[in-house]
Formats: C-alpha cells, sequence, structure tokens
C-alpha cells in the first residue's frame, strides 16, 4: 500500500488525521503534499487547530477531514 493509500485509508476509517498522527503511526511526514493530491479524486477539508504542548506552548495545526 502507497503512503496516499494509507492517508486515504485512515481518512475512511477514522474520519480526519493530523500530521502528528501521520508520522506516529505510518512515519509519513508529507502529509499535505498527499492531501493535495487526494483532494483532486476526494472531498476534504482542512481545519485549522490549536492545542498546547506538554509545557505548555500554544501550537496550531492543520486537521484533515473526508467528507462523505
Amino acid at each position: 500500500m502507497t503512503q496516499k493509500e494509507l492517508i486515504l485509508s485512515h481518512l475512511k476509517k477514522h474520519n480526519f488525521i493530523t500530521s502528528w498522527t501521520a508520522i506516529e503511526a505510518y512515519h509519513i511526514t508529507r502529509l499535505a503534499e498527499y492531501i493535495r493530491q487526494l483532494k483532486k479524486t476526494h472531498n476534504i477539508k482542512s481545519e485549522r487547530m490549536k492545542g498546547s504542548t506538554a509545557n505548555g506552548r500554544v501550537v496550531s495545526y492543520s486537521r484533515y477531514s473526508l467528507i462523505k
């Protein structure tokens, strides 16, 4: 299975993915590129999120969701 197929499979099963999930679960570091490719054939929404690290630093990240 290609990395792009892994991302699509994850989206179908879990409805969303973040860069951190892609790195931890699949060792994929170019999530945004695969999402760009998948958007050509699938309805995927990008949403900016905010969170904090263990030491309290505020971070922002993208959460990609598959719209069914």
